[in-house]
């Protein structure tokens, strides 16, 4: 008996000796990763009553669904969104929204976890609002804060919801404000927003919170460190996190420093003098001190008329932040005849879906229709047919996810194109122009080249 194949010694010897009891069953063959049935199905978009109605109800589904509406960058979506949140500020306002911050690492996301845990026994219903930073190379953000929240994900007192950073600077998100107000109409009546890891000068929070918590590790600094001007001065209350094991003394001997130090500030306008306290999420120690220093804080603002003075201070900022970013828009138009600064790339697009690239052979991108002349797409060679798979070093296979990426560039911007092209991957690096209104970049609707829609 000779071996010519690689194969099972049993099926050889089962193919020469008949009356054997040795035998393999043959496996099934490989099957297809995706199921041949399987039609992609779009969902059935929500109206904004529905929307609406979801938000005032409780649903979270619908109340997901509707910040993510919210944080789009889709300008289709902006319409829907404005009118959502219009009809939701009736039924806002009526929580506790305490912004928490720190630096990297100084356990937020754990202490917010066995606060929270705590909270939601006090028959409160809690939303966690937590900014994860995006990359500044591919633009994606992990959004892992939620990980360390497992005890309060599964409580159905306790929403958590981690968003982008997308390059906002001060700690949070681009639609922070909009994002309470929606959890607010929900039901919601404690908001907690959890920040990026900030620095000394990143205080935009502060703008939009009643309660504005620091938390700091001990050895972070001495007394010099403690009276800097920053974020030091806004904190309204501070904690030293981690004070548990050998860490003990150090954490009261770090609560002792800074309490020393935030004397020599000035009062603030609140009347209230900040209180330093220490905590550890792990040994669940010093979390009913700190929300017992959270109630006397709002009870003495509430009894002084500060609550809603500040409340009615943030309404103003943000009117007039509105309206700066307006104006900027409509003399953008006026005096060049496009918003300045805004990226353009130069062609129309479609999507391939995933059945009609595995018919073909081709990749899962954005398939170029056109091409604008003397674009920038134009000018680095970029042809129809060519296959978008990854803008600056980021994969992208549907027009939304091309968008996102190109809408975090400014015009001037140098960015590297991977596309399919006759079988081969080419990288094209070009420099973007500047987009004017009435030339946007435009997805072409499956099946139909002549039906665009235009986006700014």
């Amino acid at each position: 008996m000779s071996f010519t194949r690689i194969d099972h010694y049993e099926k050889e010897y089962a193919d020469t000796h008949h009356d054997t009891a040795l035998n393999v069953t043959q496996g099934v063959e490989e099957q297809p990763i995706v199921s041949p049935y399987f039609k992609r199905r779009k969902k059935r978009a929500l109206s904004t009553g529905e929307y609406v109605e979801g938000i005032l109800a409780g649903n979270i589904t619908t109340l997901s669904q509707a910040i993510t509406l919210v944080e789009s960058s889709n300008p289709n979506h902006y319409a829907q969104a404005q009118e959502i949140i219009e009809a939701c500020l009736p039924h806002a306002g009526k929580s506790v929204r305490i912004g928490i911050t720190g630096v990297p690492g100084a356990g937020k996301s754990t202490f917010i976890e066995a606060i929270g845990n705590m909270v939601a026994g006090l028959r409160h219903k809690l939303a966690v609002l937590a900014i994860d930073p995006s990359s500044e190379r591919s633009g994606g953000s992990i959004l892992g804060d939620k990980t360390r929240m497992e005890s309060i994900c599964n409580n159905p007192s306790v929403f958590v919801r981690p968003s982008p950073s997308a390059g906002s600077l001060g700690g949070v998100a681009r639609k922070t404000r909009e994002t309470i107000v929606l959890c607010e109409a929900a039901g919601f009546d404690v908001i907690f927003i959890e920040t990026v890891g900030v620095g000394q000068s990143e205080t935009a929070v502060h703008s939009m919170v009643d309660l504005f918590m620091l938390l700091q590790i001990s050895g972070a600094g001495d007394e010099l460190q403690g009276i800097k001007r920053g974020i030091m001065e806004m904190a309204d209350l501070m904690v030293i996190t981690k004070a548990d094991g050998e860490n003990i003394h150090k954490a009261e001997l770090a609560q002792t420093q800074f309490q020393g130090a935030l004397r020599l500030f000035p009062v603030p306008e609140s009347g209230w003098r900040p209180k330093v306290y220490t905590s550890s999420a792990v040994a669940r120690t010093g979390l009913e001190e700190v929300w017992k220093g959270v109630e006397e804080y709002l009870d003495h603002i509430q009894k002084n008329g500060y609550f809603q003075h500040n409340r009615n201070r943030q309404n103003k900022y943000w009117m007039y932040e509105s309206i700066n970013e307006a104006l900027r828009v409509v003399y953008d138009l006026q005096e060049y005849g496009y918003v300045r600064g805004r990226a353009f790339l130069g062609v129309t697009v479609k999507e391939l879906d995933a059945a009609t690239a595995d018919t073909y052979g081709l990749p899962v991108g954005p398939i170029v229709q056109s091409v604008v002349a003397d674009s920038c797409a134009d000018k680095a060679g970029i042809a129809v047919r060519d296959i978008i798979l990854a803008f600056n070093g980021r994969n992208v296979k549907t027009y939304t996810q091309l968008m996102s990426a190109l809408n975090k560039c400014s015009a001037g911007d140098e960015v590297t194109l991977r596309i399919y092209r006759a079988g081969a991957e080419l990288d094209v690096t070009l420099t973007l122009d500047e987009r004017p209104e009435e030339q946007t970049v435009r997805k072409v609707e499956q099946g139909d080249v002549d039906n665009t829609e235009e986006y700014s």
